[in-house]
Protein backbone atom coordinates (compact mmCIF):
# COMPACT_ATOMS: atom_id res chain seq x y z
CA UNK A 1 0.00 0.00 0.00
CA UNK A 2 1.36 3.42 -0.82
CA UNK A 3 0.21 6.98 -0.65
CA UNK A 4 1.42 10.46 -1.39
CA UNK A 5 1.44 12.41 1.82
CA UNK A 6 3.43 13.51 4.80
CA UNK A 7 6.43 11.18 5.25
CA UNK A 8 6.09 11.57 9.02
CA UNK A 9 2.96 9.41 8.75
CA UNK A 10 5.17 6.57 7.54
CA UNK A 11 7.65 7.08 10.38
CA UNK A 12 4.75 7.21 12.85
CA UNK A 13 3.39 3.93 11.44
CA UNK A 14 6.84 2.34 11.72
CA UNK A 15 7.04 3.33 15.38
CA UNK A 16 3.47 2.18 16.06
CA UNK A 17 4.26 -1.29 14.71
CA UNK A 18 7.77 -1.58 16.15
CA UNK A 19 8.49 -3.71 19.22
CA UNK A 20 11.52 -2.21 20.88
CA UNK A 21 14.39 -4.28 22.29
CA UNK A 22 14.04 -4.28 26.10
CA UNK A 23 11.22 -1.78 25.72
CA UNK A 24 7.66 -1.23 24.65
CA UNK A 25 5.89 -3.93 22.67
CA UNK A 26 3.78 -2.89 19.69
CA UNK A 27 0.09 -2.59 20.56
CA UNK A 28 -0.58 -4.01 17.10
CA UNK A 29 1.15 -7.22 18.12
CA UNK A 30 3.31 -6.93 15.03
CA UNK A 31 7.05 -7.20 14.40
CA UNK A 32 7.93 -9.21 17.51
CA UNK A 33 11.29 -9.99 15.89
CA UNK A 34 12.38 -6.36 16.35
CA UNK A 35 12.30 -6.88 20.13
CA UNK A 36 15.22 -9.28 19.79
CA UNK A 37 18.78 -8.20 20.63
CA UNK A 38 20.58 -6.40 17.82
CA UNK A 39 17.66 -4.35 16.53
CA UNK A 40 17.79 -0.57 16.97
CA UNK A 41 15.62 1.26 19.47
CA UNK A 42 12.82 3.56 18.36
CA UNK A 43 15.02 6.57 19.17
CA UNK A 44 17.83 5.14 17.02
CA UNK A 45 15.41 4.58 14.13
CA UNK A 46 14.19 8.17 14.32
CA UNK A 47 17.72 9.53 14.65
CA UNK A 48 18.83 7.64 11.56
CA UNK A 49 15.76 8.75 9.60
CA UNK A 50 16.40 12.40 10.45
CA UNK A 51 20.10 12.06 9.65
CA UNK A 52 19.63 10.28 6.32
CA UNK A 53 16.55 12.16 5.07
CA UNK A 54 17.36 15.61 6.39
CA UNK A 55 13.70 15.96 7.43
CA UNK A 56 12.35 17.05 10.77
CA UNK A 57 9.90 14.58 12.31
CA UNK A 58 8.10 16.51 15.03
CA UNK A 59 5.32 16.21 16.13
CA UNK A 60 6.17 12.53 15.71
CA UNK A 61 4.04 11.33 18.64
CA UNK A 62 0.99 12.75 16.86
CA UNK A 63 1.77 10.69 13.76
CA UNK A 64 2.38 7.56 15.85
CA UNK A 65 -0.94 8.08 17.63
CA UNK A 66 -2.63 8.64 14.26
CA UNK A 67 -1.30 5.30 13.00
CA UNK A 68 -2.60 3.54 16.13
CA UNK A 69 -5.98 5.24 15.83
CA UNK A 70 -6.29 4.31 12.14
CA UNK A 71 -5.45 0.70 13.05
CA UNK A 72 -8.17 0.77 15.72
CA UNK A 73 -10.67 2.01 13.11
CA UNK A 74 -9.93 -0.63 10.50
CA UNK A 75 -9.75 -3.41 13.11
CA UNK A 76 -13.15 -2.30 14.45
CA UNK A 77 -14.56 -2.60 10.93
CA UNK A 78 -13.21 -6.16 10.67
CA UNK A 79 -14.58 -6.97 14.12
CA UNK A 80 -17.99 -5.65 13.10
CA UNK A 81 -18.00 -8.01 10.13
CA UNK A 82 -17.01 -10.86 12.45
CA UNK A 83 -19.79 -10.10 14.97
CA UNK A 84 -22.39 -9.86 12.17
CA UNK A 85 -21.29 -13.24 10.81
CA UNK A 86 -20.02 -11.76 7.54
CA UNK A 87 -16.68 -13.56 7.77
CA UNK A 88 -16.31 -17.26 7.09
CA UNK A 89 -17.18 -19.48 10.05
CA UNK A 90 -13.63 -20.81 10.04
CA UNK A 91 -12.15 -17.32 10.36
CA UNK A 92 -12.24 -16.69 14.12
CA UNK A 93 -9.04 -14.59 14.22
CA UNK A 94 -11.11 -11.38 14.22
CA UNK A 95 -12.44 -12.26 17.70
CA UNK A 96 -9.22 -10.81 19.11
CA UNK A 97 -10.36 -7.33 18.06
CA UNK A 98 -12.85 -7.27 20.93
CA UNK A 99 -9.80 -6.63 23.13
CA UNK A 100 -7.38 -5.27 20.54
CA UNK A 101 -9.43 -2.27 19.38
CA UNK A 102 -9.71 -0.70 22.85
CA UNK A 103 -6.01 -1.45 23.43
CA UNK A 104 -5.06 0.34 20.21
CA UNK A 105 -7.18 3.37 21.09
CA UNK A 106 -5.78 3.48 24.65
CA UNK A 107 -2.22 3.21 23.34
CA UNK A 108 -2.86 6.08 20.92
CA UNK A 109 -4.12 8.21 23.80
CA UNK A 110 -1.18 7.22 26.03
CA UNK A 111 1.22 8.15 23.21
CA UNK A 112 -0.25 11.63 23.00
CA UNK A 113 -0.38 12.09 26.78
CA UNK A 114 3.20 10.87 27.22
CA UNK A 115 4.37 13.36 24.61
CA UNK A 116 2.35 16.24 26.09
CA UNK A 117 3.79 15.59 29.54
CA UNK A 118 7.33 15.54 28.14
CA UNK A 119 6.65 18.74 26.21
CA UNK A 120 5.31 20.60 29.24
CA UNK A 121 7.70 19.29 31.93
CA UNK A 122 11.20 17.95 32.19
CA UNK A 123 9.75 14.50 32.90
CA UNK A 124 11.58 11.94 30.77
CA UNK A 125 9.25 9.05 31.37
CA UNK A 126 5.86 8.36 32.86
CA UNK A 127 4.42 5.01 33.82
CA UNK A 128 2.34 3.43 31.08
CA UNK A 129 0.62 0.09 30.79
CA UNK A 130 2.64 -2.41 28.76
CA UNK A 131 0.78 -3.66 25.71
CA UNK A 132 0.53 -7.47 25.76
CA UNK A 133 2.61 -9.29 23.18
CA UNK A 134 0.31 -10.48 20.39
CA UNK A 135 -2.55 -9.76 22.77
CA UNK A 136 -1.35 -12.44 25.18
CA UNK A 137 -4.11 -11.60 27.65
CA UNK A 138 -6.83 -12.33 25.09
CA UNK A 139 -8.78 -15.53 25.46
CA UNK A 140 -11.23 -16.26 22.63
CA UNK A 141 -14.85 -16.64 23.70
CA UNK A 142 -15.80 -20.25 24.23
CA UNK A 143 -18.21 -21.88 21.82
CA UNK A 144 -20.59 -22.59 24.72
CA UNK A 145 -20.77 -19.00 25.97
Amino acid sequence: MGAIGDPRADVGYLLATYSEPNGRVSALGSTPVTAEPGFPSRAQLVERYVERSGREVEPLAWFEALALWKAAVFCEAIYGRYVRGELGAEDTRAAIFEVAVPLLAETALETIHRNLIRATTDETSIPTRRAPTRFESFRPPSANA
